[in-house]
């Protein structure tokens, strides 16, 4: 199920014409985006929720060749 929702926001993200697709990945999470491509650019042990800390992953998914690495868009944990 996952793999079939990230593949259908990868298809919108090229059709409109985007670089690449931007998560913050829980430790579950993780690795099921690494599987689908995504790599880990920032870890965010101290990341807060509520006031209960809950580490994640900034992680990145590259799709264009030469784009802006600025224009990414979020996706929320899906996985």
């Amino acid at each position: 199920m996952a793999r079939a929702l990230v593949t259908a926001i990868t298809d919108e993200t090229r059709a409109r014409g985007l670089p690449g697709l931007r998560t913050f990945a829980s430790r579950s999470a993780r690795p099921a985006f690494e599987r689908l491509g995504f790599v880990v650019v920032a870890e965010r042990l101290d990341n807060a929720v509520r006031g209960v800390v809950v580490p994640n992953w900034e992680m990145r998914c590259d799709l264009a060749r030469g784009g802006h690495a600025h224009q990414y868009i979020r996706l929320c944990n899906l996985v």
